[in-house]
């Protein structure tokens, strides 16, 4: 069973390295024999990276299946503040620019409140999401909607995120 959960820094290197499609083949393999095992819920970095590569990969409804998959096990581990950079890339590819502005407005307030580093995934995530906002936001409106969104509590923030459905 660990190999399987290890297989989540392997999925999310893969990402980083370019090979999304390996990556996503390698997660749902994991993620296949963690359900056979009984143990789906430790699956949560797994979908996690599953995100990631669909990201990727430009297949964004999936992208938001797995994103939820995650959010709801990384919320038992308290790690669920990782899904907020990479549901900002799925509403801005699907044309919520204002969403996407106020979710990173959250996710760089949480950061810069508990101390927390940028993930290692996130210039991957802010070199797609940074170029979208900044063609479809002028950067006062983005400014306006960055600090809407740092002001929202944290259910509000992930209501938000998942369009009400995390």
């Amino acid at each position: 069973m660990a190999a399987q959960y290890a297989m989540s820094n392997v999925t999310l290197m893969e990402s980083l390295l370019g090979r999304p499609q390996e990556a996503l083949e390698d997660a749902r393999v994991a993620i296949a024999r963690l359900h056979a095992l009984g143990d789906d819920g430790a699956a949560s970095h797994l979908y996690y990276s599953e995100l990631i590569a669909l990201l990727m990969l430009d297949r964004i409804d999936e992208a938001l299946v797995a994103g939820r998959n995650a959010y709801r096990r990384l919320l038992h581990e308290g790690d669920e503040c990782r899904t907020l950079l990479p549901m900002a890339l799925v509403n801005a590819l699907q044309g919520r620019l204002d969403v996407a502005a106020r979710v990173v407005g959250f996710n760089d307030a949480i950061r810069a409140r508990i101390g927390e580093n940028v993930s290692v995934d996130a210039p991957l995530l802010v070199g797609r999401l940074d170029p979208l906002l900044a063609a479809g936001l002028p950067i006062a409106e983005r400014a306006r909607l960055a600090a809407e969104g740092a002001a929202l509590r944290e259910e509000e923030a992930f209501r938000l995120a998942f369009g009400d459905t995390a």
